[in-house]
């Protein structure tokens, strides 16, 4: 029986992965999330890859995860209609079904059993035509057949159009999502936003729903996503101030941001003052959280801040620098891949991949997500190639400093390179792609 529950804040949904078991490494997920340091397990082709299929899609592919049977799952975004689909390590359809909501906004696999996606639910036909229309969010679960189980519907809250906006406690399934909340007082047409930190328990309950910063007329408001680690919850959130964009329109500036650590109660246990802010979760890596900070008109700086809170170190990248905008991917060395740079675990500088650094002028590749660090040490990444044009894959190796090669992809790309156990690496943007040996 479907259970839905009406709340007063945001969209997430839970779908239910049945009859996989994680007893053991043998069947761990082979991607549950984008959050993370972006090491994978598994070693990309050493040579020039093929392609393997192609699955088109109505729309935008907006997220995939793997399990560990190597069944991917992808949202996809279609004009204000989403869609849950199945697909075999082959290319091969298993299921696909249209899901409540107009825009996707993340998905996560947890515990190899369960999706949990996040997005947006357009009630603008339902709403009283005097109000200031704002969108509503959902929460819901599916079993891995597409059988709905339950579903939260938050009024009035928002789900930023990002990649991942939710996170899960592997150990018990617990979610937090950072949302903001709308309001409009009474005879006003000035809408307020207020930042949300909401938990939920794995059966669906709202455990707490906390203010974390809020607008007014000239102040705007901006936020991270949330990661959980360790039992709590980290996350970033920044109050701005408008600058003059034309004669006739400003813009929102962030410069100053705090990260925050919270309990699983929606406790504030402590915070951290930063510059710069960007709507990627934290990564998190050896005891260490790295965050992007990224100042109007300044340099992009790395924060690294430990498990306490305490900034240990930052690296700053020239503003303009291409790359520097995206999370750091981390080696299991603790070598730093960020804004196209690679750094020690220290922070010295190795090498750049930047014009000139090497004779394969991969510097023309711009990287269109974040990086990826298969097992060989290889960087790989979805790129736009602004000397010829067109999208493509890119594959570096961290140690030799050479390109190992490139795959141009004469379609539309938007995704991160994600590496299955058998090596195919696998993007996406309209289609997804599988390429392999």
């Amino acid at each position: 029986m479907v259970k839905k529950q009406l709340i007063s804040l945001l969209f997430i949904i839970v779908l239910s992965v049945s009859g996989i078991s994680t007893a053991n490494a043998e069947t761990k997920a082979v991607y549950p999330t984008d959050h993370g340091p972006r090491q994978s397990a598994f070693a990309a082709p050493a040579a020039k890859p093929g392609l393997k299929w192609a699955v088109p899609f109505d729309g935008d592919i907006e997220q995939v995860v793997i399990d560990s049977a190597g069944i991917l799952y992808v949202l996809s975004d279609n004009s204000r209609e989403l869609k849950l689909t199945a697909v075999q390590p082959g290319g091969k359809l298993l299921w696909s079904k249209v899901i409540n909501g107009s825009a996707a906004s993340g998905l996560y696999l947890y515990n190899d059993k369960y999706l949990i996606v996040s997005g947006t639910l357009d009630t603008q036909e339902v709403r009283d035509k005097s109000e200031v229309y704002q969108p509503s969010g959902i929460l819901s679960k599916y079993t891995i057949s597409g059988e709905l189980v339950w579903e939260n519907i938050y009024e009035d809250t928002h789900f930023a159009v990002r990649h991942s906006d939710l996170t899960v406690d592997e150990t018990d399934g617990f979610i937090a999502f950072a949302a903001t909340l709308y309001s409009t007082a009474k005879g006003s047409s000035l809408t307020k936003e207020e930042v949300r930190l909401i938990g939920v328990s794995a059966d669906g309950k709202t455990q707490f729903n906390t203010p974390v910063v809020a607008s007014t007329d000239r102040i705007p408001v901006y936020y991270s996503n949330p990661l959980i680690v360790k039992g709590n919850i980290y996350l970033s959130s920044s109050k701005g101030y408008y600058r003059p964009y034309s004669k006739r329109a400003e813009m929102a500036e962030f410069d100053d941001a705090r990260f925050m650590k919270y309990n699983k109660q929606g406790k504030l246990l402590s915070s951290t003052d930063y510059k710069g802010i960007v709507p990627y979760a934290p990564v998190y890596y050896n005891n260490h959280f790295y965050l992007v900070g990224e100042p109007y008109n300044k340099d992009n700086n790395l924060y690294i801040i430990n498990t306490d809170g305490k900034l240990t170190k930052k690296i700053s990248v020239k503003r303009g620098f291409i790359g520097s905008e995206l999370p750091p991917s981390i080696s299991k060395e603790g070598n730093i891949v960020f804004g196209q740079r690679v750094y020690d675990p220290s922070g010295k500088l190795i090498w750049s991949f930047l014009p000139a650094s090497l004779k394969e002028k991969v510097y023309r590749f711009y990287p269109k997500d974040r990086l990826t660090i298969d097992s060989k040490q290889n960087i790989l990444f979805t790129s736009m190639d602004n000397l010829n044009g067109g999208n493509g894959i890119t594959s570096i190796n961290m140690i030799s400093r050479k390109v190992n090669w490139y795959v141009k992809v004469d379609s539309v790309l938007d995704s991160p390179v994600v590496i299955g156990k058998d090596g195919t690496v696998y993007v996406w943007g309209t289609k997804l792609f599988a390429f392999g040996s």
